[in-house]
């Protein structure tokens, strides 16, 4: 696919949500990330991620996140995680409340055709308002399961196109039903073999009650750097 196709495909999405953005229970939202990637020998790694979420159409920052965790790859298609998260949430304007995810994946991927790649991730979390050692408040704990469906398409050594949906089912509540879903579509840039880059919009639905629905049109960017394997 030409760059101009690509153009097109990336402003399509960055501006599909914006005649919807200022509805009641709507907002638009950006996210801001960046990782280091290392990998230690040939099975093991490990990857820090920080996040930054602005929010209330991108004027204020709800929250950010760190997210530190470690990779053994069982084969070149299957890998599992298991991953901390500090993640710092907006409770005033000028107070944030620290909440601590602690979740374990499973990740397979498979290409059934050339250049092409799908890809899902299975998650078990759970989230705590409170340390290791104290739970917090119990109404703001939770224990969920994501699922997470990719497709991906490169087009060449620089681009590459993706899609995705993932679903959030809480575990620790009733009646078990979908709370969240993810909707992603974006664009890869590699600018270097160490560097790259993911240009995205996230459509995400909230279903907090059958009265209150919220739905949020993000629009992200993903900052990624490998660093030079370790060899033990």
């Amino acid at each position: 696919m030409k760059k101009k196709s690509l153009l097109f495909l990336f402003l399509f999405i960055l501006f599909s949500g914006n005649a919807y953005a200022q509805k009641p229970l709507n907002d638009a939202m950006s996210w801001l990330s960046a990782g280091i990637n290392q990998k230690i020998q040939y099975k093991w790694g490990v990857k820090l991620l920080t996040r930054f979420r602005i929010g209330e159409n991108f004027t204020q920052l709800n929250s950010w996140y760190s997210d530190l965790g470690v990779q053994y790859d069982i084969n070149d298609k299957l890998n599992v995680t298991l991953n901390y998260v500090l993640a710092p949430s907006r409770a005033s304007n000028m107070r944030f409340n620290n909440f601590h995810q602690y979740y374990g994946s499973i990740n397979y991927k498979i290409k059934p055709f050339k250049h092409w790649e799908i890809a899902d991730r299975i998650i078990l979390q759970r989230t705590s308002s409170g340390s290791v050692m104290d739970s917090g408040d119990p109404s703001k704990n939770s224990t969920d399961f994501r699922n997470k469906l990719e497709i991906g398409r490169k087009f060449n050594k620089h681009y590459s196109a993706f899609m995705a949906d993932e679903v959030l089912l809480p575990l620790s509540s009733t009646p078990f039903e979908i709370k969240r879903n993810r909707f992603y579509a974006g664009i890869n840039r590699v600018i270097t073999k160490r560097i790259n880059l993911d240009m995205y919009f996230v459509l995400q639905s909230s279903y907090h009650s059958s009265s209150q629905n919220n739905r949020y049109y993000i629009y992200g960017l993903d900052f990624n750097y490998k660093l030079r394997r370790i060899l033990l």
